[in-house]
């Protein structure tokens, strides 16, 4: 008996033959066949997928993305920060800095907040306590660098406590209707500018990256306190 694929001579009634490994069936090599292929192309899938995971993850390294954009703040109020990146990230703190008296000073806002990407934080800040004279320490002795009226400040009492910086996105609506509200109620001193630079933590590549805005201080009288 010869093998119907190979032709070689095989044992009458063989269901496969030792040399080519067929089978006589003509019907089990298709299934065989068949089943070679289909796992050939499952290998062929996986495979596929694989390389196309890595790929997309380079991609996503290369490209990867971590972005703020503050659409308001206000150290004394509430504060709009926006995720326009590609993860999360965690807003640790902000460092504000002005100068007063020739003198460069420095407060540091606490936020640590985390952010979701796409999402806006509505942020308020419970740290200040106006009530208390706690702002910020200003007006300590003379300000050489200063441009106000010495008639209307030398009329109040020279304590600190007595003075609030108010610092706000420079031109936002908000900061000219700040700056309005106290200029018609005569307790505007003046305005003096500022910055903060933010201290951002990408939860995703654990990368601390800065964001610096300008502000504008707008500093009053704190008329809430007894003798101000």
């Amino acid at each position: 008996m010869k093998c119907w694929m190979c032709k070689s001579e095989i044992p009458e009634r063989a269901n496969i033959c030792h040399v080519c490994r067929s089978y006589q069936n003509r019907n089990k090599n298709r299934i065989s066949y068949i089943a070679s292929i289909g796992g050939f192309i499952g290998i062929l899938i996986a495979a596929v997928t694989y390389v196309t995971t890595q790929l997309f993850s380079i991609y996503n390294e290369i490209t990867w993305k971590d972005g703020l954009e503050i659409i308001y703040y206000d150290y004394g109020g509430t504060s709009l920060f926006n995720n326009i990146g590609d993860g999360d990230i965690f807003i640790s703190h902000a460092e504000i800095y002005y100068r007063t008296e020739d003198v460069d000073r420095s407060i540091r806002h606490e936020i640590a907040k985390n952010i979701k990407r796409g999402n806006v934080l509505n942020y308020q800040n419970s740290d200040i306590d106006t009530k208390k004279g706690i702002f910020s320490t200003i007006l300590a002795g003379k300000d050489n660098d200063i441009k106000f009226d010495i008639a209307k400040i030398s009329a109040l009492p020279r304590n600190d406590r007595c003075y609030w910086i108010i610092f706000k996105s420079v031109n936002h609506y908000d900061t000219i209707r700040t700056r309005k509200f106290y200029s018609d109620r005569n307790l505007t001193i003046y305005t003096k500018p500022g910055r903060a630079v933010f201290s951002i933590v990408s939860l995703k590549t654990g990368k601390t990256f800065d964001l610096e805005i300008n502000l504008e201080g707008i500093i009053v009288r704190n008329s809430i306190l007894s003798g101000c």
